[in-house]
């Protein structure tokens, strides 16, 4: 009979165990509802705007809330030219745990936490431009521009060139013949290095 209460009760436990995932959601365990996102510039001491609030100075990293939508982030610097991209948000892999496990329950959660959402890179970098020069280098143009448009690109990549890709190629003044060979040679850099910066910095090359 002790046996058998042992028995019952860890099933008992692991049968609260499920609820709580079921209730609470994969994405909401695994991820939370906040992202740290990082952000840097040379130089440093670039104030930071999410959809006009400061968040602070370059180099910083934010808990940024998860949210279905893109947001537009801009870095200045007196003396400096802005720079303006989109935060893209994507589904957030974990949500799909909530198919097997949470259910109709786990999803509803995910979607009312934001946890359900995620941003598609933890990583931004940039060079500022001082406001008195004339012309940015090419491989210092294609490198923010890489970084900036990353997922975009590589969503390119693996589709047909379009907008991004063709954005690029102007940056760096490839000619319509040229466009399928830099296309291969972008495709490779982007197998080879995983990280945006250095990826960034080898597509930059190609343009000196």
């Amino acid at each position: 009979m002790k046996t058998i209460k042992i028995i019952a009760k860890v099933l008992g436990l692991a049968a609260m165990g499920s609820a709580m995932v079921m209730l609470t959601g994969c994405a909401s365990i695994i991820s939370g509802r906040h992202q740290s996102i990082t952000f840097t510039s040379t130089p440093d001491d670039a104030t930071v705007t999410v959809d006009g609030k400061p968040l602070g100075k370059t180099p910083l990293s934010y808990q940024m809330e998860r949210k279905s939508k893109d947001q537009a982030v801009t870095l200045q610097k007196d003396g400096y030219k802005p720079v303006t991209f989109q935060l893209k948000s994507t589904v957030n892999g974990w949500f799909f745990g909530n198919l097997i496990f949470g259910g109709l329950f786990g999803m509803s959660t995910d979607s009312s936490t934001g946890a359900l959402y995620a941003y598609s890179q933890d990583m931004y970098n940039f060079s500022l431009t001082p406001m008195d020069s004339s012309n940015l280098p090419p491989s210092s143009e294609v490198k923010t521009f890489v970084i900036t448009n990353y997922k975009s690109i590589i969503e390119e990549l693996n589709t047909k060139p379009d907008q991004y890709l063709k954005g690029l190629f102007t940056l760096m003044k490839v000619k319509p013949e040229q466009e399928a060979d830099y296309t291969q040679k972008i495709k490779t850099l982007a197998d080879e290095n995983k990280d945006i910066v250095g990826f960034a910095a080898k597509v930059a090359a190609l343009a000196q």
